[in-house]
């Protein structure tokens, strides 16, 4: 998929140096191969509440809760636009599992847009809200 292949609007951004979006599945009884199983996708990355792993300092840490995370940071686009695009195109048709994954009071759902760069637009941010259909902040 290029950027020509859906039209991307706001195109490559200069201001951006890097940027993805991710859709992130946690809770602390959350089991990765199930979330993997209902969505029939492989995640960027998961684990499970407990599982330990090596900290950035060298120290051995436990999770705290468990996640599931499926990102788009494998793409070299600076468009967040076109990362959007890529991530609603992998989660096509699971629409009714992710809504039950919300609705079951189990797990909790978020979308994430992370770029390195110059500042953002408000009004960028907006019209990806109103694409994804439901509010969110920006932290």
């Amino acid at each position: 998929m290029t950027n020509q292949d859906i039209k991307v609007f706001l195109g490559e951004q200069q201001e951006v140096r890097k940027c993805n979006v991710s859709m992130r599945i946690g809770g602390d009884k959350l089991i990765p191969s199930e979330i993997s199983s209902a969505l029939n996708l492989v995640p960027t990355k998961s684990f499970e509440k407990g599982q330990e792993y090596l900290s950035k300092s060298g120290r051995i840490l436990t999770h705290p809760m468990g996640m599931w995370h499926l990102s788009t940071e494998g793409n070299s686009s600076k468009s967040v636009e076109f990362h959007c695009h890529i991530l609603l195109d992998l989660l096509r048709g699971k629409e009714e599992v992710i809504r039950q994954l919300r609705g079951n009071g189990m797990y909790r759902v978020s979308i994430t847009f992370w770029w390195d760069g110059n500042d953002y637009r408000a009004w960028q941010l907006q019209r990806i809200e109103r694409h994804a259909r439901t509010p969110f902040s920006v932290l």
